[in-house]
């Protein structure tokens, strides 16, 4: 595919479906992604994978309590996920071939359920991964 089809799909495919790129080191992958959200005038997170470790995608645990006042521990979501759920956006999971096991395990809930810990992504992001 060209940059042109590439940004075609990215904008109009709809965001319950992930999107996957994959192509050579260096060719502008990362730079589409971040040319569609510009124009779409919406947010804009990459996360470099290879660079996380676990925490950095699951977020940090803590404890709290349920409603019956039982104590459980729930994680504190990272600085990239979307807080507002009226918010638009494209989550960018770039080096996702290069990324750890227990990374990528955090990563597919995301990328394939939409969700992390239990809270939903709101439904104006899309999520885009890429491999080389």
């Amino acid at each position: 595919m060209d940059i042109k089809s590439t940004k075609f799909i990215i904008k109009n495919a709809p965001s319950s479906k992930s999107i996957m790129l994959h192509a050579k080191h260096g060719v502008g992958k990362s730079s589409v992604v971040k040319q569609c959200a510009d124009d779409m005038e919406i947010g804009f997170y990459d996360v470099r994978l290879s660079q996380c470790e676990v925490g950095d995608i699951k977020g940090l645990p803590y404890n709290t309590k349920d409603k019956n006042g039982n104590q459980i521990v729930k994680f504190a979501k990272p600085e990239w996920f979307p807080k507002d759920q009226n918010s638009k956006g494209i989550l960018f999971f770039d080096e996702l071939n290069r990324a750890s096991k227990d990374v990528l395990q955090a990563v597919f809930e995301i990328c394939l359920d939409r969700r992390l810990d239990g809270e939903t992504l709101p439904d104006g992001w899309k999520i885009v991964s890429a491999v080389n």
